[in-house]
């Protein structure tokens, strides 16, 4: 055991320097993201970025009035199809020739 820390004795300043950066590292991305806040930032800015990654919500939807990406596809409904007006009825006999348009 002894032998084993003697060993690694010269690189125990290594490790501490390691450790200390990586906490540095954790407290300023902490400050950072509650800098930017829980709620992302309005309609505008996504236009530049993609959103967060893949379970940034944690299975919960965003607060209503929020999304991420293009705005919604508004599907338009079809247009109205017209149909032709029916033929007239026509009322023959020989002799008898009465033309009724229906309105």
């Amino acid at each position: 055991m002894e032998q084993l820390q003697s060993s690694l004795r010269p690189f125990r300043r290594w490790v501490v320097a390691v450790g200390v950066a990586a906490a540095a590292l954790s407290i300023a991305g902490t400050a950072q993201a509650q800098e930017r806040g829980p709620y992302p930032p309005p309609y505008g800015w996504e236009r530049h970025h993609r959103g967060p990654p893949p379970g940034y919500w944690h299975h919960r939807p965003p607060p209503p009035g929020y999304y991420y990406g293009a705005p919604p596809v508004v599907v338009a409904p079809p247009p109205p199809v017209y149909y032709a007006p029916p033929p007239p009825v026509v009322y023959s006999a020989p002799g008898l020739n009465i033309v009724i348009p229906i309105r």
